[in-house]
């Protein structure tokens, strides 16, 4: 066989080793791609054209503020809780928006998370709010599976209007709502779904719904009430001072005597049962909130998912919201039970009292329960509480903006 043909030989092996391997390396990539995708590791931008997905709350903040810059909208308020000083260690950060007219607030609903999505940002949960004096909405946002950026629209139906007549836009001068605030949180959503309708429905101001994990309702109870505009909590099922308060649910609770491991297993086995909430409290918990190493763990997990804490402070001897605090997770603190579960109270005079607080301290926070004589005495307190010139806000509102 001559040296030619011999190489040509040589040749036409080589391509063909070449073809195999490259086939297998494409195998592989289409298959690791596929797999980190489902995974949530790699953003659908990438996946469309091929570009690098955006992988951290620096790009997050980049890639928003350029889907923003189309919108006619003008940047009202700017705050930054800290600063994000790893990867690990996420803070969400915060932008208000103003628009100038109802029609430019629903656009917002149309064409945002769409922008987003192109651009590889997550919208992790979402929701709408209207009063006579505000409509608001609000996105949680960042790459995949983390929550750093929260960006809220706002609309004033009346002010706005005389506000942009012939200047056809809000003045810069414009702050948000002040006056005394106070926001209300209802427990132990999960077990009926009748009552959760109803305060659903027949509240017509923003509360929030804080949901036991793996009951018969629980996903429904979020998703109706994510759907409706009401804010939604994962009530997180903790050890208390009297442990056979724990009942049957005892294998959803999180105690003192898990290790970090378990402790973080669980807590997200409960977020992740749920459709995405807004943020956590605690369903009992006497023993295990006064536990600071204990607390630190599940403080430092919900800081990675974004989610901010409530404290119910089901015990004088919490260190829930302290422990929030200096490890920088937005949170706040409940200052009034406004019912005693099932063992009712003047539920009148406690919402008295929040009132009385709202308006010594700025702000103020109640806790009541998922029953249905709390619900009737509340809808009859909600024209006094507007009446006395006390703003019913989102929970959320007085923890991101205190």
């Amino acid at each position: 066989m001559s040296r030619k043909k011999s190489s040509a030989i040589v040749f036409k092996v080589t391509i063909i080793l070449v073809c195999i391997a490259v086939c297998i390396l494409l195998g592989i990539l289409i298959t690791l791609d596929q797999h980190a995708v489902r995974a949530g590791k790699r953003g659908i931008f990438e996946v469309m054209s091929g570009d690098r997905p955006v992988s951290d709350s620096f790009e997050v903040e980049k890639t928003y503020l350029q889907v923003l810059s189309g919108f006619e909208i003008q940047r009202r308020h700017l705050k930054h809780i800290g600063t994000v000083p790893d990867k690990n260690e996420r803070i969400l950060q915060h932008r208000v928006m103003v628009v100038d007219s109802a029609d430019s607030w629903l656009e917002m609903f149309r064409d945002l998370e769409v922008d987003l999505e192109r651009a590889g940002i997550t919208v992790h949960s979402r929701f709408a709010m209207k009063t006579q004096k505000l409509w608001k909405y609000t996105l949680f946002m960042g790459p995949f599976r983390e929550r750093t950026h929260r960006l809220e629209i706002w609309y004033y139906p009346k002010r706005a209007e005389s506000a942009i007549a012939g200047s056809g836009s809000i003045t810069d001068d414009r702050e948000p709502p002040s006056g005394p605030r106070l926001a209300m949180v209802f427990d132990d959503f999960g077990y009926d779904m009748d009552i959760a309708r109803r305060f659903i429905d027949e509240v017509d101001v923003p509360i929030t719904l804080a949901v036991i994990p793996f009951l018969k309702y629980s996903v429904e109870t979020v998703a109706a009430a994510k759907q409706k505009g009401h804010t939604a909590f994962l009530h997180l099922p903790m050890e208390p001072l009297d442990a056979g308060a724990m009942g049957g649910e005892r294998e959803h609770f999180l105690t003192v005597s898990m290790d970090d491991a378990k402790l973080r297993a669980r807590l997200n086995q409960a977020l992740d049962s749920l459709p995405p909430v807004d943020g956590v409290n605690n369903h009992m918990g006497s023993r295990l909130t006064a536990e600071p190493i204990h607390m630190e763990i599940i403080i430092r997990e919900l800081k990675k998912r974004g989610l901010p804490f409530l404290d119910s402070r089901t015990t004088p001897d919490s260190v829930g919201a302290e422990t929030a605090a200096n490890m920088g997770l937005p949170y706040a603190s409940r200052d009034v039970f406004i019912d005693q579960g099932y063992l009712g109270g003047d539920v009148g005079a406690n919402i008295n009292q929040l009132m009385e607080l709202a308006r010594k301290d700025g702000s103020a926070i109640g806790i009541g329960h998922a029953r249905k004589e709390t619900l009737e005495i509340l809808k009859d307190k909600i024209d006094d509480i507007e009446a006395s010139g006390i703003e019913i806000v989102s929970v959320l509102d007085l923890m991101f903006f205190p």
